[in-house]
């Protein structure tokens, strides 16, 4: 059903933050320099800085729009567990 929903994609929606990113691609620059000595490859990720870039539409209004939208499809959930979820989610 989520296809028909117009959702915000996976790929838009911010997950971690500006500073939980900077402190991950700090921590995995040495997996990477690593990496590198051992294939010969530098860089090894080509686009590693993206790992930077903060996603455009944080996670608490990408869910709360996916939970509006879903409710309003609730007679269509075959199964009830999911529609009491629905129902009773509170952001």
């Amino acid at each position: 059903m989520t296809p028909e929903l117009d959702l915000p994609r996976s790929m838009d929606v911010e997950m971690y933050g500006t500073d939980l990113r900077r402190d991950m691609y700090e921590r995995f620059e040495d997996v990477h320099d690593f990496l590198c000595d051992m294939t010969g490859k530098t860089p090894f990720f080509a686009n590693l800085e993206n790992m930077l870039r903060e996603r455009p539409v944080p996670e608490l209004d990408a869910t709360a729009v996916a939970v509006s939208k879903l409710r309003s499809q609730l007679r269509r959930l075959p199964d009830e567990d999911a529609r009491t979820f629905l129902q009773n989610f509170a952001l």
